[in-house]
């Protein structure tokens, strides 16, 4: 059985893949003139999509380990490379968010 320092290793290792890979493609400072987004290339937007999937479970773990306390611990929040705010914007979420909301940010619907 993994414990919490496991889970936030892993979790914390995946995103840092997905955004080192993300780097690697030299895309991140592209620019197009006319306000248009540049084209991106299939790896880019597989790491785009690791990222966000990392995110994710970064998000679900959150919430796994902050229970039914009121709020989120500064150290969780920090062990997780989040900023209180973040932290307490993804509980919030996790308890009050719409379906869309909560698809998007922890890849399912939490129950309320």
């Amino acid at each position: 059985m993994s414990t919490d320092r496991d889970r936030v290793a892993e979790v914390l290792s995946r995103i840092d893949a997905a955004n080192a890979r993300i780097e690697r493609t030299g895309e991140l400072g592209e620019q197009v003139g006319g306000g248009r987004a540049p084209s991106r290339s299939a790896t880019f937007k597989c790491a785009s999509a690791d990222l966000h999937i990392a995110t994710q479970a970064r998000n679900q773990l959150l919430i796994d380990m902050v229970g039914d306390a009121e709020s989120v611990p500064a150290e969780l929040a920090a062990q997780l490379r989040m900023t209180g705010r973040h932290a307490a914007s993804v509980l919030q979420i996790a308890r009050t968010g719409t379906e869309q909301l909560q698809r998007h940010t922890f890849g399912f619907i939490t129950t309320k």
